[in-house]
Parts: C-alpha cells; structure tokens; sequence
C-alpha cells in the first residue's frame, strides 16, 4: 500500500476515506491506471464495512478519479483524465459563478481579450491545416442565416475553442474550458438579429484570413474590432433591462461600429 491509513471515526466515515483516498491520487501515492485494493481489503485496511468503502468508491468516480472495470482482472483503477474530460470539470462552477452575477460581462470580455489576444501570436505561428478547416467549419456555421441562436452559439463557440487549441499550449487549452464554455451563456442571447450575426461572422471571417496569411497585426486588429464590439452588445443588452427592448439595443450596438 502507497499510502497510510488515518484513523477514522464513525460519522461521515465514507467522506473520510474519500479524502484520504483522493489525497493519495493527487499527490502521486497512488499513480494512473493503478488498481486499487480490493473492497474487503479497503475495508479491513480502514476498519469499516464494504458498503462503507463501497460508497466512498462512488463519490471518488462521481469526481473521474477511478473507474471500475469488470472480469478477472477487473476492479477499481486509479483514472488519468484526458485534457477534454479534465477541463469540463472547470465549466460548472463557472457557468455558476456566471448565473449568479459573480462574474459579470465587462469582466468576461476583458479576461478573454487579454488571453486570447496575447494568444495570436502563438496560434499563428503553431497553427495547422487542420486548425484551419475547423476554424472554416466554424465560421460557415457562423456565416448561416437560418442558424437559431443556440447553432450561432456553439459555432462562435467551435471557432474560438479551436484558435486557442492552435495555439498549441495544454495548460491555456485546460483553462480555456472555463474561459469560453464557462462563460459562454453570458453571450448567447446577444446573437439574435441578423445584423448583430453578420457583423460577428464577418469579425470572423477577418480573423481567419489572418490566421491563413500568417499577419499577425490584421489578427490582433480583427480580434480588437471583435471584442469592442462584443463588449457594445453586451453593454446594449443591460440598457435594454430600462428600456425592455433588446433588438433596439442590439440593432444601436451593430451601428457603433464598422462592418
């Protein structure tokens, strides 16, 4: 056994173990795909019963730690995340922390000028061919007239999780998750009129001709035109909460700057 069992008392015994269980994961104690012991020897290791150790197993697979698999050589095995799963555990909180108001739309814009501008660089050096026909499906996606505003959504969405993976840099795409998914809902109702929709595809379109002719100034221009007017939808979106009429705020906001 990697590691030492603490004493556990009866209340909330299997919340105990849990911890002390994921501890040992986190710290490295006990490593990727390696099995752990069996209930019984959980069990007579903590001085509990199987179902004690039993539910402090499923709290640990409710949180992706381990995975159980069936068969002679089945049990349960300490799980390696991919960045995909581990960064999905980021969105929850976010989308919370958005719903609640902690977070609020001037802040979203900002934090995701600040990355992903400084990030052009690296996706213009690092990107791939493949980086560009995701991007294009995303901006086709974008460019539809048809498309509800939750398709609009998840295009913009596809676009922007794509020029950040191009960027090629793990621990911004894992951080990422909560940057554009986390935080997404606080823009998906502002892509309602067709003007509001053009002027994003078009903001769009701008950025990915960059992204193919390796310009980095006409990137960081396009992203700019981008996020200024991002921000102007949003500020139009909490003046129509005094005036009751979003397409109003929206149609001023597709004014205030140029296609």
């Amino acid at each position: 056994m990697l590691f030492a069992c603490d004493s556990i008392v009866t209340e909330s015994a299997s919340k105990q173990i849990e911890e002390q269980l994921r501890r040992a994961i986190q710290e490295g104690r006990l490593r990727a795909d390696q099995q752990l012991p069996t209930e019984a020897e959980l069990a007579e290791r903590f001085g509990v019963s199987r179902p004690t150790i039993r539910e402090a197993l499923k709290r640990l697979a409710a949180q992706n730690l381990i995975r159980s698999k069936r068969g002679p050589a089945g049990g349960n095995f300490v799980n390696c995340p991919t960045l995909h799963e581990a960064g999905m555990n980021l969105i929850t909180p976010a989308l919370l922390l958005t719903s609640t108001g902690a977070f609020d739309a001037a802040a979203i814009c900002e934090a995701r000028s600040l990355i992903e501008l400084n990030l052009l660089a690296l996706s213009i050096q690092r990107r791939s061919d493949d980086d560009l026909t995701e991007l294009q499906a995303a901006l086709d996606a974008l460019s539809q007239p048809d498309t509800d505003a939750a398709a609009f959504s998840a295009a913009e969405l596809r676009f922007h999780r794509t020029l950040v993976r191009a960027a090629g840099n793990k621990v911004i795409e894992y951080f990422s998750y909560a940057l554009l998914e986390g935080l997404q809902p606080a823009g998906t109702c502002l892509n309602h009129t067709p003007e509001a929709r053009s002027q994003l595809a078009a903001q769009h379109a701008a950025l990915l001709a960059a992204l193919h002719a390796r310009d980095l100034p006409a990137a960081q221009q396009a992203f700019e035109t981008y996020t200024q007017f991002r921000r102007a939808l949003h500020e139009a979106a909490m003046a129509q909460d005094t005036d009751g009429d979003t397409s109003a705020g929206q149609a001023g906001a597709a004014n205030a700057l140029p296609a």
